[in-house]
């Protein structure tokens, strides 16, 4: 279930251990807080329970998101705006393909540079905020002087007295909760959208790569996810374990096309999914009439009921509530999720601004990874090698 647990785990993660909380609905452009404006009533955080809605979400937020960081990459007011910085020649058209192929690939490595974190990146320090309060007197206060007395005294605070004026003197470290919110949430809409690009392609070889990418944020969240340890698990049969031929079957065989279209390739393990939920709610509507033989009968029945009672759906013009919306909707939504964005400045760093549900919000995802993340990987790794399947302790081993 690889390809099923990154996309349904990680949008778990991405609402209910992340970036979705209830208390945040009075915190500008919080998910809570968007998911009132663009009226979505049907989040409630619970992913399992309703994942289009949930996906539909994110992913209007998350394309908001990535406007709003390329607008600031070229320095943008709006979409009618004209770039200020990272210019494009104006004679682009005239180049060779190769060269605008080049050109493309320069600015989008840039760009991409800007935004996305990693587990080894290091964040420049930022100068401390002085805080300055007068008690009595009317003496302006000289911001330099009194920043270097608290630094000769290693003080964060203090009380001073300038000739006839008494100061209240604080040191904050500067913070901007919102902007660390949004750059934290920029990077996991980044890994999500490349998690639905690598399912609607059915490539098998992306699908590896990107259990190594949500190892460590899984990993971020605790050093002893069950998600990572079946990621590692994956990783380790499709690079090490199987043979070529084996390997090969199953990373291709995460999806299934039951339409037969292009790019309509659905994980196989959600289709299982569904038809386990479908076969618990025929074996709930047998009441009393519960038997082995029933149960054997309904369940392996599911999937022809589910086929005739679409068809007459379709043939009755009878449409499922889905929580996905249309084309014109959802740039609706986008432009009205990139205006919020535009308006608090979120890719903005201000200091001392916060989010009182998200107070000391880290701007990299995977600031918890300490130096026990490679020993924890290995350890892990040489377990399921042995064949270890259940978890112990490193002193039982």
């Amino acid at each position: 279930m690889y390809d099923y647990i990154i996309g349904l785990k990680a949008g778990n993660f991405f609402f209910r251990k992340k970036f979705f909380s209830t208390d945040s609905a009075r915190d500008p452009c919080t998910l809570a807080s968007l998911k009132i404006k663009l009226g979505r009533r049907r989040i409630s955080g619970d992913v399992k329970k309703d994942f289009e809605s949930h996906e539909d979400l994110a992913i209007t937020v998350g394309n908001a998101a990535i406007l709003q960081a390329l607008f600031n990459y070229f320095d943008m007011k709006d979409v009618d705006d004209t770039p200020s910085i990272n210019l494009i020649p104006g004679d682009v058209s005239d180049l060779s393909p190769d060269l605008k192929l080049k050109l493309f690939s320069d600015h989008f490595r840039a760009f991409v540079k800007s935004i996305l974190k990693f587990h080894d990146s290091k964040e420049a320090p930022r100068k401390d905020v002085l805080l300055i309060n007068t008690v009595s007197g009317t003496d302006n206060p000289d911001y330099s002087m009194l920043s270097n007395v608290l630094d000769t005294l290693k003080l964060r605070e203090a009380k001073m007295q300038v000739n006839d004026t008494t100061f209240d003197v604080k040191r904050l470290p500067a913070t901007d909760d919102l902007n660390c919110y949004f750059a934290n949430m920029l990077n996991w809409v980044l890994h999500l959208f490349m998690q639905k690009a690598v399912v609607k392609a059915g490539d098998g070889d992306l699908n590896v790569i990107q259990c190594k990418r949500f190892l460590s944020f899984f990993l971020s969240h605790s050093m002893y996810s069950n998600y990572a340890v079946e990621c590692i698990d994956y990783i380790l049969k499709c690079n090490v374990i199987l043979s070529p031929k084996l390997a090969e079957r199953v990373k291709f065989a995460f999806v299934v096309n039951t339409s037969g279209l292009p790019n309509k390739n659905k994980e196989s393990d959600l289709m299982k999914e569904n038809l386990n939920k479908l076969s618990k709610q025929l074996i709930k509507n047998l009441k009393a009439n519960k038997s082995d033989s029933s149960i054997q009968r309904v369940t392996g029945s599911a999937k022809g009921l589910q086929d005739i009672v679409s068809n007459i759906d379709s043939s009755l013009n009878c449409t499922q509530a889905s929580g996905k919306h249309k084309i014109p909707t959802m740039y609706t939504d986008v432009i009205t999720v990139l205006n919020e964005f535009h308006r608090h400045k979120v890719s903005t760093f201000t200091p001392l601004r916060k989010l009182w549900s998200f107070k000391d919000f880290p701007c990299n995802p995977f600031t918890n990874l300490d130096a026990t993340y490679k020993a924890r990987v290995m350890s892990v790794a040489r377990r399921l090698a042995k064949g270890q399947t259940m978890q112990y302790e490193e002193g039982d081993m």
